[in-house]
């Protein structure tokens, strides 16, 4: 292939039909709008909530039934009961960066502390305690973290704690999705 070669091939492109050439533009425009999307990101503000489905789960190994988007996942983890570590076990259903989780720790004899106590130790202003039809006592806070909202229930059975737990961005935090997964809690065993 000569220099002249190449020439030719460069006429030949300027002689193409403008709609073939306009047809051979679009794919670079379309890549420079994905680059701009990319680079300012794309904004979640304001979209539809939820896109899993939800699922009624039972945990006969803790007593308790609870709806969650998406499946449940679970995994151990420690808490602090007075500076008494406990080992909990927590499940956790996610959607769309918001998550629904129950964990479940046996209070240690030594924690004496009331549960009002209990659930302004977790940064909160606590509400009264207030009974359940089911025998237990359930007591809400919630507190703002990096950004995130984080609305709790504490379950108290006996000395058995059953921590709900809804986090969401603070601005777009999913209050009817929180409502449903609150409302779904249900203890198994009498």
């Amino acid at each position: 292939m000569s220099f002249e070669d190449n020439d030719d091939g460069l006429n030949n492109i300027r002689r193409m039909n403008p709609r073939v050439r306009l047809i051979a533009i679009i794919p670079v425009v379309l890549l420079a709008v994905a680059m701009l999307a990319f680079m300012y990101g794309w904004r979640t503000e304001g979209r539809k909530y939820t896109t899993a489905p939800w699922r009624s789960h039972v945990i006969a190994e803790h007593d308790f039934q609870i709806t969650t988007p998406g499946l449940l996942m679970s995994m151990y983890t420690n808490m602090n009961f007075d500076g008494e570590q406990v080992t909990a076990q927590s499940y956790v259903g996610s959607d769309m960066g918001n998550d629904f989780s129950v964990t479940v720790a046996t209070r240690p004899d030594s924690d004496t502390r009331s549960i009002e106590a209990i659930a302004k130790g977790l940064g909160g202003g606590a509400t009264k305690a207030v009974p359940r039809s089911d025998g237990a006592t359930a007591v809400d806070t919630e507190f703002v973290l990096e950004g995130q909202r984080n609305v709790v229930r504490l379950i108290f059975k006996d000395r058995v704690l059953y921590q709900l737990m809804a986090v969401g961005p603070q601005k777009t935090f999913p209050e009817q999705q929180a409502r449903r997964f609150f409302a779904s809690f249900k203890l198994t065993a009498p």
